[in-house]
């Protein structure tokens, strides 16, 4: 959430900070080998085991913990690429028409080309 030109956090379980402007974030574009898939495969009937109650459709399988658990195990090494572009996500209804301009601006700058889907 943007709040005069500030980057603020307001999670669930914390308090809520400020974060700089300058800090490496991860947007979640992962490459990984083909053997990621069986370590997926191989966490994933415990992750099924591990869900009870009422939240339990709105558990997520994520990424960013597996990996986190191959790092802590020494399995895996990660290099962080940093891009100086800029981010469009959709995570909401609400946020299509800031991305389908934000995308209009950049086919009219040339650097996306007019027909982006048809490549």
């Amino acid at each position: 959430l943007a709040e005069d030109g500030r980057a603020v956090v307001r999670p669930d379980d914390g308090p809520e900070r400020t974060l700089d402007k300058e800090n490496l974030v991860s947007m979640n574009f992962w490459g990984f080998p083909a053997s990621f898939m069986d370590e997926l495969a191989e966490g994933f009937p415990a992750f099924l085991a591990s869900l009870s109650g009422e939240d339990a459709l709105k558990k997520e399988y994520l990424l960013p913990i597996i990996v986190d658990g191959l790092l802590a195990r020494g399995a895996a090494k990660i290099d962080v690429l940093p891009s100086g572009d800029r981010w469009f996500g959709v995570t909401y209804r609400e946020d299509i028409p800031y991305v389908k301009a934000a995308f209009r601006e950049l086919m009219q700058k040339g650097l996306y080309p007019e027909k982006l889907w048809d490549r």
